[in-house]
């Protein structure tokens, strides 16, 4: 689950021939934004081969990035299948981990279809379902690839494909934004986009677009900038492919619109699926299957009528002929978005149903603002009217804003505004910064009222510590308070709000859960930074000679959440004045040694749950109160705590571990043959580390948990081998903890072991 956190190294970025590990002659051939690829020489096997190295990013730890590395390496090599690239080693040498894989020759998919080279579409379906086995290989084993594009796509010269960079897209894909994307804009879905947790749907969208492409010969979000792109995949429908080429069955169609859909739960649900249909549309095109037949076996909508080749789609609408236009008719508008980029835009409507402006210029591909996602609740969508009366009334939700912002009737809400006839109308937010950040504020939730806890950390005595230290020292303590208070927040998965020099809040909540679950979150990280304030305090006045007092503070109750800051660094932000409650307790308090004191409204959520005191901290002071404890020890706490002070001896107790396990199972000994101990105890307690690090959010470390279940299934670990493990793992702690050790510690991390025991338990036997 966790593997050695090596800095990396920088491998030469021009042609060299160079040696790593034992391959030999290397030479780069290849080069990303964050990885690097070189042909090389494997003597042992006397074949060419191909070796990957990611390079520093300097946005992460080096650690961080390896362990990533070594672990999505590991996963694809277990991937075995003819269409995807063969993984033959992962090793390190110069500090470096590198990806050993076959070396092929022949021609990536982006470099074919920039030469027109692939022309019958017997082919190209031969081709797409090539793609379609490989990727489905991998979501079978639960990997997503992430970025998928023809770049990634390699044909060899006998016409076998191979899929490149199978879990590692996201480490080796160049960031496009500041906001930290990765992949290729083109080919992202729109919950990449939006900032959403990929999924195997995902992949599939980037499917879809990778397929109209080879079908048409045309990109499917064909805009020349990352912002234009980004817009069109959030807001617009693709041309038909058929539109393209005229040949293509109408089910092509069907099948790349349920691909290419918006909503991911409207999506094929993986690759396998995609890979069924692109097998109908081979059997449609070959005769030996009807369109209807494909689509009753697809759960697709029957093909519509074809539009005649030469018409397009505005608004949802064929567009008639200008003979059409001239005469009147009642079914149609004509609507014209003046002083637009390069020029005005005029569009035709169908007006039954009506639809409203901002509903047609999204359709039309035009960058119309509309923070609130088009639900009458902001005024940045408003337009002017120019000229005709083609708008119908204001609806109550506009009469209510524009009665509040004081609009004149020339002024409308788009989104509101329905088209009954011809209109000339100017949209009033309108410049390229506006349309940059139309793509940043779709990645976010809307603004919503919500109820967070927050706790405040202070440092009472700064002005002290900066007249008895010098800067160095201070910075060094600060650095130390900033490490020691903040790792609890970030490790229970929720987010420093505010950072000062002598300080910060953080915020709990913000993904939604409970009241309850909110406070005891908060409150459990409070009483973890206070046992570890404790210990700063008391290693500042044996070495700098000032004791460090601090103080916590929590509160409880309702803000506005919503993302504010600079379009590449927003982040969610409660507004106003929330919080305040929780500084000034602790601003407040005097007492010599760190306490956490809370609200009444806290307390009141959690009173069953807590040992507490009620306290004063200022003669006019409302109820507050000193949190002591849980009612109930807290198992997660317990465990971190204890944690904490067996890592300052990781080699000692690791050397335990291994023998105690060795005498209570000596049949496990021999899966370690040939093992370096010394590296595999350090394995250990960094895997450890990890696990106890994530019990505040246990659903985000499921997945690594239950893949090391799986690998050790591999290993040849049983069931009545994990019984062993806990027996020695619990008198290992035993021994390193000495006198803190009692019988409520070893519940805690005999309830703890189990729940990830069993994850791994029920992983490995469904692999088996």
């Amino acid at each position: 689950m966790a593997h050695e956190a090596t800095a990396i190294l920088d491998l030469p970025s021009r042609p060299a021939t160079i040696t790593l590990g034992k391959y030999e002659n290397l030479t780069l051939i290849g080069e990303g934004g964050m990885s690097r690829v070189y042909k090389g020489y494997d003597p042992t096997l006397d074949r060419p081969v191909a070796i990957k190295v990611i390079t520093p990013d300097s946005r992460e730890e080096p650690g961080t990035v390896t362990r990533r590395f070594q672990r999505e390496a590991r996963i694809a090599a277990g991937l075995n299948h003819p269409n995807v690239v063969t993984i033959y080693e992962f090793g390190k040498d110069q500090g470096v981990f590198f990806l050993v894989m076959e070396y092929l020759e022949g021609a990536d998919l982006a470099q074919i279809l920039r030469s027109r080279s692939l022309r019958a579409l017997e082919d190209k379906l031969a081709l797409m379902e090539q793609i379609c086995a490989g990727v489905a290989a991998a979501h079978a084993h639960g990997l997503i690839h992430q970025d998928l594009k023809p770049g990634n796509v390699f044909r060899l010269p006998d016409g076998r494909v191979k899929i490149l960079d199978f879990g590692l897209a996201r480490f080796s894909a160049a960031p496009l934004t500041s906001n930290h994307l990765s992949g290729t804009p083109q080919y992202m879905s729109p919950e990449q986009i939006g900032g959403d947790p990929p999924d195997a749907r995902s992949d599939v969208f980037a499917l879809g677009a990778l397929f109209y492409e080879i079908l048409s010969g045309r990109r499917c979000f064909p805009a020349e900038t990352f912002e234009a792109v980004f817009f069109q995949v959030l807001q617009r429908q693709p041309d038909s492919v058929r539109s393209h080429d005229p040949s293509l069955p109408e089910i092509a169609d069907n099948i790349l619109q349920k691909a290419l859909t918006k909503d991911p739960e409207a999506r094929f649900a993986d690759a396998s699926e995609l890979a069924e249909a692109i097998t109908w549309l081979r059997r449609v095109v070959a005769g030996e299957g009807s369109q209807s037949e494909a689509a009753s076996a697809l759960n697709l909508p029957s093909p519509p009528p074809s539009l005649p080749i030469g018409t397009s789609a505005v608004a949802g609408d064929p567009e008639p002929s200008r003979e059409k236009i001239d005469k009147p008719d009642a079914d149609r508008a004509r609507v014209t978005f003046a002083s637009e980029d390069g020029g005005d835009r005029e569009l035709v409507a169908g007006c039954r149903p009506a639809k409203t402006l901002l509903e047609l210029s999204k359709g039309a591909g035009i960058p119309h603002y509309h923070e609130c996602g088009g639900r009458g609740r902001c005024s940045t969508c408003r337009v002017r009217v120019l000229s005709g009366d083609g708008l119908g009334p204001r609806t109550r939700v506009e009469e209510g804003l524009a009665g509040r912002l004081g609009w004149g009737p020339e002024i409308r809400l788009a989104c509101q505004a329905a088209v009954v006839g011809d209109v000339e109308v100017q949209r009033l937010i309108h410049d390229t910064r506006d349309f940059g950040l139309l793509r940043f504020e779709n990645r976010h939730e809307p603004p919503r009222e919500t109820a967070l806890a927050v706790l405040a950390v202070q440092i009472r005595n700064l002005p002290e510590l900066l007249q008895r230290s010098v800067p160095y020292d201070t910075v060094h303590v600060l650095n130390r308070f900033f490490l020691e208070a903040g790792e609890p927040v970030l490790a229970a998965g929720e987010r420093l709000d505010e950072s000062r020099s002598d300080g910060f809040s953080a915020l709990f909540g913000i993904d939604g859960g409970t009241a309850a679950d909110k406070c005891r979150t908060a409150a459990r990280a409070a009483l973890r930074i206070r046992a570890r304030l404790g210990e700063l305090a008391r290693y500042t006045r044996a070495y700098y000679d000032v004791e460090l007092r601090t103080s916590l503070g929590l509160d409880f109750g309702r803000t506005v959440l919503g993302h504010l800051g600079h379009p590449t660094q927003m982040h969610p932000t409660a507004i106003g004045d929330f919080g305040a409650g929780a500084r000034q307790l602790a601003a407040k308090d005097a007492a010599p040694a760190t306490r956490v004191l809370a609200s009444e409204d806290l307390i009141n959520v959690l009173e069953g749950e807590l040992h507490f005191n009620e306290v004063l901290t200022g003669p006019s002071a409302a109820s507050n109160y000193e949190i002591l404890d849980f009612v109930k020890a807290d198992a997660v706490v317990m465990v971190q705590e204890s944690f904490a002070t067996i890592a300052e001896r990781p080699h000692q107790a690791a050397e335990i571990f291994y023998r105690l396990l060795f005498e209570i199972e000596p049949g496990v000994q021999p899966l370690f043959a040939g093992t370096d101990m010394a590296l595999q105890g350090k394995k250990l307690m960094e895997m450890l580390g990890q696990a106890v690090r994530g019990l505040d959010r246990l659903e985000e470390i499921r997945p690594a948990v239950e893949e090391l279940g799986r690998r050790h299934v591999d290993y040849g670990v049983e069931l009545r081998h994990y019984d062993a493990v806990e027996q020695a793992l619990l008198e290992t702690f035993r021994q390193v903890l000495g006198k803190r050790w009692s019988v409520d510690l070893r519940l805690a991390w005999s309830a703890v072991y189990n729940q990830l025991a069993g994850i791994m338990i029920e992983a490995g036997e469904l692999a088996r």
